[in-house]
């Protein structure tokens, strides 16, 4: 790992545990290509490096929405978009929000728990917090170099 990825992924970790979930990963945005790559994960390290497109799943959906996204039981939702090999089964709930600088999606943050869980407002709010704190680490050289 480069020294971006390092700081990526202690971020992550540090999201993680102060939310109290049982996932958390980063997924870098290419607007270009409209597709995304998760950087860092705590929780499903064996996906780390799977793409998805905007069109993909409810982390496509938070980036092509630029919204929050928040499902209670993601298996019985639309949307869902299953990634073999992954261990994602295991999770019922999910919140991705969308990470932007100056209106440019950057990324989306995902947090993920096993026990079926209901994200309210505050939950979103603190996400968001805590997904300042990413970007706080990302200065936009940083995201270049990440994202090619």
């Amino acid at each position: 790992m480069n020294e971006p990825e390092v700081l990526i992924h202690q971020r992550v970790s540090r999201v993680k545990a102060v939310l109290g979930v049982d996932v958390c990963s980063f997924y870098l945005a290419n607007t270009q290509e409209q597709r995304l790559q998760m950087l860092a994960s705590c929780g499903l390290e064996k996906a780390v490096g799977i793409q998805l497109g905007y069109h993909q799943g409810l982390t496509g959906k938070v980036a092509r929405t630029a919204k929050p996204v928040a499902a209670r039981d993601i298996q019985t939702h639309a949307e869902y978009f299953h990634i073999d090999g992954s261990g994602e089964e295991r999770y019922t709930s999910y919140l991705g929000i969308p990470l932007e600088r100056s209106g440019e999606l950057i990324g989306v943050l995902v947090i993920q728990t096993v026990d079926s869980r209901t994200f309210f407002h505050r939950d979103i709010k603190e996400l968001f917090e805590a997904g300042r704190d990413l970007m706080d680490c990302m200065t936009r050289k940083t995201h270049h170099k990440l994202a090619s």
